[in-house]
C-alpha cells in the first residue's frame, strides 16, 4: 500500500502504524492519529515510547530480560547524549549537525511510524551508532568538568 492511495500524510502515517501494531508490546494500536489535534495529543506519547522503550516493568520474555542491562546502561548515558548535542550545537554545528538532524528524524519516524515496542527497539539500533558519538562527547565533558573541578 503506497502513500498515493491515501488522503493525506496523516492517514498514511496512520496506516503503517496500524499495520505494525500488533503483538504483546503493540502500544496504542487502535488509536486512529489522522485527527491533527489526536496526531498532536499522541506525538508526545509517541516520542517519549522512541526514545526510552522497552521499559523495565515491560519485562515478559527472556529476551526482554536479556535486553535490560543494555536498556539500563541506554538510560544512563542518554543524559550525555544531550550534553554532546549541547556542545554540537554550540561549537561544532558544521561537523556534527548532520548527526543530530539524522538522529532526531528517524526518531521521529520510528515514534509515528512503529506501533509495537520491539519492533521499535530493534529499528532503534539504526540510530545508535550517532547517539554513540553523541554520548562519548557527552562523557568527555563531564569528565572536563570534572577534572576543572578537582584541579580548582
Amino acid at each position: 500500500n503506497n502513500y498515493l492511495n491515501h488522503r493525506s500524510l496523516l492517514e498514511y502515517i496512520n496506516y503503517m502504524r496500524t499495520v505494525r501494531a500488533y503483538g504483546n508490546t503493540a502500544f496504542l494500536a487502535n488509536l486512529d492519529i489522522t485527527n491533527p489535534v489526536i496526531f498532536m495529543l499522541f506525538a508526545p506519547i509517541a516520542l517519549l515510547i522512541a526514545w526510552l522503550a522497552p521499559f523495565p516493568w515491560q519485562i515478559g520474555s527472556m529476551s526482554q530480560i536479556t535486553a535490560m542491562p543494555e536498556m539500563l546502561l541506554y538510560y544512563l548515558l542518554l543524559p550525555s547524549m544531550f550534553l554532546g548535542w549541547g556542545f554540537i550545537m554550540r561549537h561544532k554545528i558544521r561537523e556534527g549537525g548532520l548527526i543530530i538532524v539524522y538522529i532526531f528524524i528517524m526518531i521521529l519516524v520510528l515514534a509515528f511510524v512503529e506501533g509495537n515496542i520491539g519492533t521499535l527497539f530493534r529499528h532503534r539500533a539504526m540510530v545508535l551508532p550517532f547517539m554513540f558519538v553523541l554520548m562519548g562527547i557527552g562523557l568527555e565533558k563531564i569528565k572536563f568538568k570534572i577534572t576543572a573541578t578537582a584541579n580548582t
